[in-house]
């Protein structure tokens, strides 16, 4: 299932995911507070069923200015001055997952997304409100080979927690990409054992087309709490490319993203 939320918002942080993260923890506790408890059980971290991607519009302009993260630290980095609404599009193959924050954000309607600091360091509440949702038409996955685009940036590290860098000098290092298709299956072997009880049918396959390297900053509390820093840099991959495996598991795959951190979003794609 798959659902766009427009927004209208005047000003939306660089670093912004969090935050969205907290929009929809939000939503899913006003909708079913139980449900939300299931989903993000206190000292447990708990495979999510969906991604989301966030599409911010042509034309916006950029200024730096300060603002507060979610434990009161102030940064100053790149904001985006919005004239135009901005899109959550969010997918899940968990209908539970859906209605509860498809009816949650009726509910909802705005919530409090980012302090700034003035000059004299008076705290500016934004909001961001809620315009329309929209059920999407998900494609069909006929097939065991699916050319892909992503709509958010795949996420992925190896098991010491370190990039692999697919790309070397704008070329497909080929040892590098074995690497990196070799953690993408250990990666959602997993998520689907968590998710549905048993994991992938097949390796996948991951063939890339035309991609490009983008390194994100993202912030977490508790990656600040653990490194005393105040966000992470992810190397992620950004573009089209063609994904090979059982069609169970790439229509699986297309519903709850690629890689890691897609309840965080990152790795949500669509079917060229």
């Amino acid at each position: 299932m798959r659902v766009r939320f427009d927004f209208r918002v005047d000003k939306l942080p660089i670093l912004y995911r969090h935050r969205i993260m907290s929009l929809i923890k939000e939503a899913i506790q006003i909708s079913d507070p139980e449900y939300k408890a299931i989903l993000y059980p206190e000292g447990f971290k708990r495979t999510k069923p969906f991604t989301f991607s966030v599409y911010i519009p042509p034309g916006f302009k950029t200024t730096k200015e300060k603002f507060l993260l979610d434990d009161g630290l102030a940064l100053e980095e790149t904001v985006f001055l919005l004239e135009r609404e901005i899109s959550l599009f969010v997918s899940s193959w968990a209908p539970e997952f859906i209605v509860n924050l498809y009816n949650g954000l009726l509910k909802l309607r705005k919530f409090p997304l980012f302090e700034f600091l003035s000059e004299s360091g008076e705290r500016q509440t934004h909001h961001i409100h809620l315009v329309r949702a929209v059920v999407l038409n998900e494609r069909k996955i006929t097939a065991e080979e699916v050319p892909f685009k992503t709509m958010s940036p795949i996420s992925l590290e190896d098991g010491n927690d370190e990039p692999i860098e697919i790309l070397k000098n704008d070329r497909v290092d080929q040892e590098e990409l074995k690497r990196f298709v070799h953690h993408l299956n250990v990666v959602q072997d997993k998520r689907f054992k968590d998710l549905r009880g048993y994991g992938l049918k097949k390796p996948l396959e991951f063939v890339p087309n035309k991609i490009i390297r983008k390194v994100v900053k993202h912030a977490l509390k508790g990656f600040r709490d653990e490194t005393k820093k105040p966000y992470m840099f992810l190397t992620t991959y950004h573009g089209e490319f063609v994904l090979k495996g059982d069609m169970e598991d790439l229509r699986l795959t297309y519903q709850v993203g690629l890689g890691l951190r897609t309840g965080q979003g990152f790795g949500m794609l669509e079917v060229v």
